[in-house]
């Protein structure tokens, strides 16, 4: 007998849960359809834009998802904490990102009087908004059921696209997690779609990936920019001042040619990987990924901690690389024995890598003169 998702879903219980959701007749909506030659691949994007703007809106975090042609797989932690700091009036101007909502808060934001019952009614709208901002079935409706609207005026008909709500999983350990994650990033994989797992579209493994090639580190205040590190920083707040001027430039850039106004995240975001619609396809909007490799050094712990980010990234790459290669039971596709490791198949310097990996306490990493060695690895690493 199927459990209501009040009892599959408790923050008593865990904070992380898998969601799947998958289209109707498990059709492929979202995909190519084999009979007609017709293709609805662009609709894997608009899931990735919804997410990119829902991870913006939500207190929930994104830590792993996948976009395939029926259906889709997200890894989420609902983190009713990041809310702390959000006032009444930042409530309200998140929640009305997604609906147009009653007048008396319309008017409340603009500051006109009103009377005591109007007040106490946009308060009222308000802190409801505020329960609603962390709970799971509001963020899975404002996915679902904006792509199904949309998908189906695109097709000029009406009824169902999902076959149902969502299936949720609760995660209820960090083994359980990590293993979650790496299976969601290996299904473009598994299903034969991708030879390795960073060449899968629409996945968060495609999206760390391209942000690691594209030299983007975050240490918490900045972002440091490996091209501007080598090219003579050779203090912290240089890097700092170089970095700085990088994002600005790039932020720039993909607002004036894309029309965007999406930002990159702001510094006291913190745990957030903010999406750069300059290393995405087309200038998509990137969903923020939750930043793995945390530094308590640099960046103060959560509470409660989070034992999921303090995975380093190399090491997660690594383990869905690995587990990629098993050939397991009622899967018929893996990566293949003969590919390079992840590092090599991305082009990163072990060396390097080693050397962002060292622990710190400054805002950003000391590099020495380009192209001298780095200082030798001598704190633990992750």
């Amino acid at each position: 007998m199927a459990r209501p998702r009040s009892q599959q879903i408790s923050l008593d219980t865990t904070a992380y849960y898998h969601c799947i959701g998958r289209c109707v007749r498990r059709a492929f909506l979202c995909g190519e359809d084999a009979l007609t030659g017709r293709s609805f691949e662009h609709r894997r994007a608009w899931m990735v834009e919804r997410l990119a703007l829902l991870t913006d809106v939500f207190a929930i975090d994104l830590y792993a998802y996948a976009v395939m042609a029926n259906h889709y797989h997200l890894v989420v932690r609902i983190n009713p904490a990041r809310m702390d700091a959000w006032s009444d009036h930042d409530i309200a101007q998140r929640w009305l990102r997604l609906f147009t909502g009653p007048r008396c808060v319309h008017q409340w934001l603009t500051g006109g009087e009103l009377d005591a019952a109007t007040h106490d009614q946009a308060l009222a709208e308000i802190a409801k908004w505020r329960q609603r901002l962390a709970d799971l079935s509001w963020f899975m409706r404002c996915l679902n059921e904006h792509i199904a609207r949309r998908a189906n005026e695109e097709d000029h008909c009406t009824g169902h696209f999902w076959e149902g709500r969502f299936k949720v999983h609760a995660l209820r350990d960090e083994a359980s997690v990590l293993r979650c994650m790496a299976y969601v990033d290996l299904n473009p994989v598994r299903a034969g779609l991708a030879t390795v797992p960073e060449e899968g579209d629409y996945t968060s493994y495609q999206q760390r990936c391209r942000g690691l090639v594209a030299g983007e580190f975050r240490s918490g205040a900045a972002v440091v920019d490996r091209v501007a590190l080598k090219a003579g920083a050779t203090s912290d707040a240089d890097a700092i001042q170089r970095a700085d001027t990088t994002a600005v430039a790039r932020a720039t850039d993909a607002t004036s040619s894309t029309g965007a106004t999406r930002k990159l995240a702001s510094p006291h975001s913190g745990i957030a990987v903010a999406a750069d619609p300059e290393d995405a396809p087309d200038g998509l909007a990137l969903p923020r990924l939750i930043e793995l490799g945390h530094r308590p050094d640099v960046e103060p712990c959560e509470d409660p901690p989070c034992p999921i980010r303090q995975f380093a990234l190399s090491d997660y790459l690594a383990l869905v690389d690995w587990t990629g290669r098993a050939e397991q039971p009622g899967k018929r596709h893996a990566i293949p024995a003969a590919a390079a490791n992840v590092m090599q198949r991305l082009n990163l310097d072990s060396a390097e890598w080693l050397a962002l990996m060292r622990p710190r306490k400054a805002a950003v990493l000391k590099f020495e003169v380009a192209g001298s060695r780095p200082a030798p690895h001598t704190g633990p690493m992750g």
